[in-house]
């Protein structure tokens, strides 16, 4: 498995300490394992499957509260099963990544080509894809898309700037 992959692993970490502005999202609030479920559109029967085929390395029903990584756990496995994934497409998927799958999915993807979990570009590396597509459009002098793209910035541009934000 790819390094890059473990960025996105949630650890529980006891030195951490409770903040008073926490970061929505990211700080969130202790939450239950039938709370989650209801939110992700897991089958609560489901989520207990899960825990006994060893997909899950808590049982959700002896815990009240998850911790962050029991919560990341639950989400992560939990949302591949609530969008269809049964047992053998969940062992590939799975495959090389280490238990317990306490994975930000919202970090990852899953390259299907060759069946292997990447880390989603960060906003630098998504600002130079940009400008390289831009520098391709413009050396094939591709003017319909260069201008379709000026008028979909300004309008975004014009839109923060009615936020008065700014």
């Amino acid at each position: 498995m790819p390094y890059e992959v473990e960025q996105a692993r949630v650890h529980d970490d006891p030195t951490r300490r409770a903040t008073l502005f926490p970061m929505a999202g990211i700080a969130r609030g202790p939450v239950s394992p039938t709370g989650l479920c209801e939110r992700i559109g897991l089958n609560w029967q489901a989520a207990v499957w899960l825990h006994e085929k060893g997909w899950l390395s808590f049982d959700p029903q002896a815990v009240p509260e998850m911790s962050s990584s029991q919560d990341a756990e639950l989400r992560f496995v939990g949302i591949l099963v609530a969008t269809g994934c049964g047992e053998p497409m969940l062992t590939v998927m799975l495959r090389d990544l280490t238990k317990p799958y306490a994975y930000r999915i919202d970090k990852m993807y899953f390259a299907w080509e060759d069946r292997t979990w990447r880390i989603l570009p960060d906003e630098a590396e998504n600002r130079r894809r940009v400008e390289r597509w831009i520098d391709e459009l413009e050396e094939s002098a591709s003017l319909d898309s260069l201008e379709s793209l000026r008028g979909q910035v300004e309008k975004a541009i014009r839109e923060v700037q009615s936020w008065g934000v700014y």
